[in-house]
């Protein structure tokens, strides 16, 4: 099964926090950010305002604790994506950074329909309905995907990495003051 600590840890990297050598995060090396054209807001740790705030956190953003941000991103993103129930570390982890920098249903979603365009009109297996809800049928349907075959894997990761920069891409053509994020963007694809 999936664990929950090298994805989060993974993902904190690629939003910017360094560890020492005993994994506790550096001093002001926290990914803390306030860009004016960040549509999220004042953030550290990848955790906006608004998302500390709906956990009561009333503190300054540069504050907050690493305790605290490691239950938000187990609660609103790991556990509704059934990470723990996944069996593969890689995609769980790719799901996982997916939500948390594209939002956490539509990784939840960017999964579903990786696997729908990887069932040759389900003649391999059935479609899934796509809704961001991961239940039994998307975790039998991707456990019977990477069963498959060794490049079903790769696949979904490189579907998965494609839909996000498809997001992306999409956010600064709607909003070309995005495009100063593109590059932090794209390096954590």
């Amino acid at each position: 099964m999936a664990e929950f600590r090298p994805a989060f840890l993974r993902t904190l990297r690629r939003e910017g926090v360094v560890f020492d050598d005993a994994g506790v995060p550096v001093p002001g090396r926290t990914g803390y950010i306030d860009h004016p054209a960040d549509r999220g807001g004042e953030t550290n740790f990848g955790i906006t305002t608004a998302d500390a705030r709906k956990w009561g956190y009333a503190g300054s953003m540069a504050a907050i604790s690493f305790d605290l941000v490691e239950s938000i991103y187990r609660a609103d993103y790991w556990t509704p994506m059934r990470g723990d129930e996944m069996t593969n570390q890689a995609i769980a982890e790719e799901v996982f950074d997916t939500s948390v920098n594209c939002g956490a249903v539509t990784g939840r979603r960017f999964l579903q329909e990786a696997l729908n365009e990887l069932n040759n009109q389900g003649k391999k297996y059935a479609e899934i309905v796509v809704d961001g809800l991961v239940g039994p049928r998307t975790l039998e349907t991707l456990q019977f995907a990477l069963a498959l075959a060794p490049a079903y894997e790769a696949a979904l990761l490189k579907s998965l990495n494609g839909q996000q920069y498809q997001r992306y891409r999409t956010i600064c053509l709607g909003n070309p003051g995005q495009e100063v994020f593109m590059l932090g963007w794209l390096l954590r694809v």
